[in-house]
């Protein structure tokens, strides 16, 4: 596993304080953090990026495209490692929404140290789901 402070994390929630908290969150915690407000926003950062984005935290329901296309399509052109969706809906997600395989889903709300553990779980190649 790298050390968060060589770990770049892009953040991705259409509601600014949401995106922000998180944000701050890992910041704290030694990450490195890209902030977008929204799935064009992503791709635009992703594709400015020296380097592939070790993981994509998006929320689930966005306005401009679902988070899990856009962590998908992110994945597919190489732009990240791994990725997390956030969520307050849980009945739109799972298997019958019949795009590929789950992604792991951080149920909103979460506390500060979900989100921690989460997220080193990704990192370490064990998603907690």
């Amino acid at each position: 596993m790298q050390e968060a402070s060589k770990t770049t994390i892009l953040v991705v929630d259409d509601e600014p304080t949401v995106a922000r908290l998180v944000a701050d969150v890992l910041r704290m915690a030694g990450y490195q953090v890209l902030v977008a407000f929204g799935a064009e926003e992503a791709l635009r950062l992703c594709d400015q990026a020296p380097a592939p984005v070790d993981l994509v935290i998006s929320d689930m329901v966005m306005p401009d495209m679902p988070g899990k296309r856009l962590c998908q399509r992110l994945a597919r052109n190489g732009r990240t490692r791994f990725s997390l969706l956030m969520s307050g809906y849980t009945e739109s997600y799972g298997p019958r929404d019949g795009e590929g395989p789950a992604l792991p889903l951080l149920l909103k709300p979460f506390t500060m140290p979900e989100l921690l553990k989460t997220v080193e779980s990704i990192l370490a190649g064990a998603p907690d789901s």
